[in-house]
């Protein structure tokens, strides 16, 4: 397989580290390429189009083929499938994703001495409120999502020296009609349109550029094992909205109050705050706070309307 010029066109330092980021055009992705790029790897980018190198991770034999013309010191694994309703209705599809595509860049990791960064998620505890769970925490795999996350976790942990990232992040992508979570609140929020605020539904968001920062800075202390990286503090999604609109001056006049078990469908884990003192012992700083993140938002949103006036 010849890796497209593009791709080396993009690094910073030919004498760099390579890199590749698995699901490199996504919302994570982004952020991560971009990183990385100021950091001096040597960045090449695999996702089903768009990318360096274009395949489906699905495709065992072109995906080995890929990592083995580049020959990567380091993998951030951020591809994944991550509609609940989809992973659902094609529980197979979600496995092959999630975990086994995982399973296979494990392997190959294992058998090159390649360091694994897994990206997992925060969709393991339900039931308890705004708690703050630590690595350790008991995990509830309530649906097929979790499911195959959680399992990917476990083909991770069988390469050396892998890192396992349990997170949940927010930001701007910029995609034509398939919007981000912030992306959509603000379109929902800007246009008056009718707008559930969960207020029992908890996360740790962080913005997605301080996520990628810290990331590495972990890649640069040899960080090993399952940590969560994610903000410091936990507050239900309605008193996210609720502190967006108010940094945009967004109104919220018809916004309404429910639950997340309201919407039916797939069950929903809802207590997804984590707790980041392991990480933040290790970098040796602290996470961003929910204020922070929402300041954050508030900023590159400004930044990216007044590009486009």
């Amino acid at each position: 397989m010849q890796i497209p010029l593009i791709a080396l066109s993009s690094h910073s330092d030919r004498n760099s580290a390579p890199l590749v980021i698995v699901g490199s055009t996504g919302l994570l992705g982004q952020a991560l390429r971009s990183e990385a790029c100021k950091r001096g790897y040597q960045v090449y980018g695999l996702a089903r189009s768009g990318a360096d190198v274009n395949l489906d991770i699905q495709d065992t034999q072109k995906l080995l083929e890929a990592l083995g013309h580049v020959r990567p010191k380091y993998i951030i694994n951020a591809a994944a499938l991550i509609n609940l309703d989809e992973c659902e209705r094609n529980p197979a599809h979600a496995h092959e994703i999630n975990a086994l595509a995982v399973k296979n860049i494990a392997n190959y990791c294992q058998k090159h001495d390649v360091k694994l960064v897994q990206i997992s998620t925060d969709h393991y505890f339900s039931g308890d409120g705004e708690v703050l769970h630590d690595e350790q925490a008991e995990v509830q795999l309530l649906n097929t999502y979790a499911k195959s996350k959680y399992e990917g976790e476990l083909f991770a942990q069988s390469a050396p020296n892998s890192l396992i990232l349990r997170t949940n992040i927010v930001g701007f992508r910029g995609w034509i009609g398939r919007p981000t979570f912030v992306e959509w609140a603000i379109a929902a929020l800007s246009e008056g349109s009718p707008v559930t605020l969960f207020d029992d539904f908890f996360t740790s968001s962080i913005h997605v550029k301080a996520f990628a920062g810290s990331l590495f800075d972990l890649i640069d202390k040899n960080a090993s094992g399952i940590f969560n990286l994610a903000a410091r503090e936990v507050v239900s999604k309605a008193d996210f909205l609720l502190k967006l609109a108010h940094q945009l001056e967004l109104p919220v006049a018809g916004c309404t109050f429910g639950s997340v078990h309201s919407v039916g469908g797939v069950l929903r884990a809802d207590s997804l705050g984590l707790d980041v003192l392991k990480a933040e012992t290790i970098l040796g700083y602290p996470l961003p706070k929910m204020d922070e993140v929402i300041a954050e938002l508030a900023r590159e949103y400004r930044e990216r309307l007044n590009a486009i006036r």
